[in-house]
């Protein structure tokens, strides 16, 4: 994820696999989300589904579980997003 908003081969190999990834319908799960140009970066690329420091340090499983039941999460600002793209927040939302 490092240099994917620099113009490198990353983007293209990240771009490449989400691609791939939405013909096959799958879901695509990027990791190691550290700033606000990546996310937006993905987001505009058609992935979704986000994880890394951008949102949260690691937590333990059982910390994890406290901050899902009470709710309690402080996400950073949404980043400026190309237009027609949205960041819808799936919190406490259980996937079926």
């Amino acid at each position: 994820m490092r240099h994917v908003t620099d113009g490198s081969r990353d983007a293209a190999i990240v771009n490449a696999t989400i691609s791939l990834a939405r013909a096959f319908r799958l879901d695509v799960i990027a990791e190691g989300v550290e700033t606000a140009e990546q996310l937006a970066f993905l987001l505009a690329h058609g992935c979704r589904e986000v994880q890394g420091y951008y949102f949260s340090p690691p937590v333990s499983a059982d910390r994890a579980t406290e901050l899902v039941a009470k709710g309690q999460f402080e996400l950073p600002q949404a980043p400026r997003l190309p237009p027609g793209l949205s960041l819808q927040s799936r919190t406490n939302t259980p996937r079926s």
